[in-house]
């Protein structure tokens, strides 16, 4: 809401130019004095005044950066005179924001880019487009360049929405220092096509890196910086990748995860963790319980399927249970609590092997601790599994509903308190178990 001083301002500043007249160099002069802003803003709304005279004194207003009071005064013209002082604005701006060459971005354009970019909600929706098209073809001809500003490059897009993210595909790939932050305003902003022509263009740069490392790799240590700055720009392209949230970026991370040099594998399935769906599942599984494979690459695919909570990812994860190598069993058992939480220990508790000497040092670090962390939302499931068929599940909820119930606990536990029950390795039977549990149910 304008106040009482600004309205005053401008009518005072409109009676001074009835009683002169209004010439180029007045403006010159009013738009470097300190009180010229009322005058300028005057001359825009002059009717009487003529159409180039009040054009430059909207320029000038626009170069001040006076973009809220220049928006009033054309609000308060008429439709023809907003119009006409609208385009002549955007035509000056666009002039001077493509500059006379290709020579390094100015401040001067820089601004010319704010301007129009303020002007954007004054240029009527038919040409919109054609001004957003503008800007954009500016901006991302040098994203480093050009992104700051008063309005960042960043603002400007998130501002055009979806149909900015068409134009951004053609560039993605492009310049090594826009990549990224390109193809993730193509992942938030544009539809399915959008974000998979964008994967099909980095993938191109991916696969090229990948070349490169391989080479690289096959060298002798004199080569070293090449293969680091291939890494380097391999990560960058992964990244990318799985910022588009692309299907087809998915099928390249997990195509590179596959085979090649290790650090370049771990570099594919860190990203491919930015970006993890039910499809990759499946070959995540059988890469975390190769026990050929290097040990680092294998807790990365853990990590990937931690990142997707789902019945998919439950059942791959349940499979692991049975692995004959500890690690890769307490790992998938980890995992399932870390991915899907209460749901998760569902599918523990019912899909556990028996048939496993379990350590109890093993169950308290690897199992409870964690199912710990769940708190009181897990006490349903806990209680349920106190009637399981299976004696692991029996006794691991037995414990943490000593840890996590209350004392209407008691009653569900005292059952089983004479179950002598005994899990190979363990000094007690469950039925001490349980009176451990309820003895602690009691003392809190």
């Amino acid at each position: 809401m304008k106040s009482l001083a600004q309205y005053l301002a401008v009518a005072v500043a409109a009676l001074a130019l009835a009683g002169c007249d209004v010439t180029p160099e007045k403006i010159a002069i009013w738009k470097n004095s300190q009180n010229g802003g009322a005058k300028l803003r005057a001359a825009v709304r002059d009717a009487d005044l003529s159409a180039e005279l009040r054009k430059l004194a909207a320029v000038a207003l626009a170069d001040l950066g006076h973009f809220d009071p220049l928006s009033e005064d054309l609000a308060a013209v008429s439709p023809t005179d907003k119009q006409m002082l609208v385009g002549h604005l955007v035509d000056h701006f666009s002039g001077v924001m493509v500059g006379p060459s290709e020579q390094a971005t100015s401040r001067v354009q820089l601004s010319a880019k704010d301007a129009l970019f303020s002007l954007r909600p004054q240029v009527d929706a038919a040409k919109r487009a054609a001004l957003d098209r503008r800007l954009l073809a500016w901006i991302v001809a040098d994203w480093s360049g050009r992104k700051a500003g008063l309005h960042s490059a960043t603002k400007i897009v998130h501002a055009i929405g979806k149909p900015a993210a068409s134009q951004l595909v053609a560039h993605v790939a492009a310049d090594l220092k826009a990549v990224l932050p390109l193809s993730k305003l193509i992942g938030e902003l544009g539809g399915p096509a959008e974000r998979e022509a964008a994967a099909a263009k980095l993938a191109v740069g991916a696969d090229a890196q990948w070349k490169e490392i391989a080479k690289h790799a096959a060298t002798a240590a004199g080569a070293q910086g090449e293969l680091q700055e291939s890494l380097k720009t391999f990560a960058l392209f992964a990244e990318a990748l799985a910022s588009t949230r692309a299907d087809a970026a998915r099928q390249t991370l997990m195509r590179h995860a596959q085979g090649g040099p290790t650090v370049a594998r771990d570099l594919a399935l860190r990203a491919l963790a930015l970006t993890a769906s039910d499809a990759v599942i499946p070959a995540m599984a059988a890469l975390a319980s190769d026990v050929t494979q290097p040990g680092d690459l294998r807790e990365r695919a853990f990590e990937v399927m931690e990142k997707v909570s789902g019945p998919a990812t439950l059942e791959a994860l349940a499979k692991l249970f049975a692995a004959t190598d500890d690690k890769v069993r307490y790992r998938a058992i980890e995992a399932t609590l870390s991915c899907c939480k209460v749901k998760g220990l569902a599918k523990l508790l019912e899909a556990l092997p028996s048939r496993y000497t379990y350590k109890p040092e093993d169950v308290k670090d690897l199992i409870e601790n964690d199912a710990r962390d769940l708190g009181k939302e897990a006490l349903p499931t806990l209680r349920s599994a106190l009637n399981s068929r299976s004696l692991i599940a029996r006794l691991i909820a037995v414990r943490l509903v000593g840890a996590l119930g209350d004392a209407t606990d008691v009653a569900r536990l005292e059952p089983l308190a004479v179950d002598s029950s005994r899990i190979p390795g363990w000094d007690v039977n469950l039925g001490a178990e349980v009176k451990r549990a309820i003895e602690r149910i009691r003392q809190r």
